[in-house]
């Protein structure tokens, strides 16, 4: 369409001026003309009707709403980190945070996890970054305890060592 717009003002005198509305909504289509009917017009011409369809197909953006519908996005049991986050990323386009947009992806991560784990980890993480988080938030639920150590259970040990329940600890028995 704007290309034959385009065509139609290189003609002398402008000729089409008054075909360009025409030709706007033969190229609608049924659906486009049915919308275009029920759009008030402020004029007749063709920049307030391209003004009216661009307003009804781009609306005002309410940022605080869409900031909440951001900050109410949990994740969902069984949703992969990648799919929540990519989730996320569709919601924060219309929220105008400019550069703190990574900082409000990471911390709607951190809030919103699933995951406990994974949260308390992000949360033990110093100067996390939004792709510092993505890497823990990624990683097995197994390798996620830094704490984590490795169980003795006594009928695999060796012949000579038990365990001392008065002290909770493994000893060497004295022989005499």
């Amino acid at each position: 369409l704007r290309v034959c717009v385009m065509l139609a003002e290189l003609t002398p005198h402008n000729k089409w001026r008054r075909e360009k509305r025409a030709l706007l909504i033969h190229c609608l289509g049924t659906e486009g003309q049915r919308i275009y009917s029920a759009l008030p017009l402020a004029t007749d011409d063709y920049e307030g009707s391209v003004k009216a369809l661009e307003t009804y197909f781009h609306p005002k953006v309410n940022v605080v709403a869409e900031r909440y519908r951001f900050r109410q996005r949990a994740q969902a049991v069984g949703e992969s980190t990648d799919h929540y986050v990519a989730a996320l990323r569709e919601l924060v386009k219309q929220c105008k945070f400019g550069a703190m947009e990574n900082e409000m992806l990471r911390d709607q991560l951190v809030e919103k996890t699933n995951n406990a784990r994974i949260r308390e980890r992000l949360l033990m993480e110093e100067d996390l970054t939004l792709d510092r988080a993505l890497e823990i938030a990624r990683l097995p639920t197994d390798c996620l305890d830094s704490r984590t150590t490795l169980e003795i259970v006594p009928e695999n040990l060796p012949d000579g060592l038990q365990s001392n329940p008065s002290f909770n600890n493994w000893s060497f028995p004295f022989r005499t």
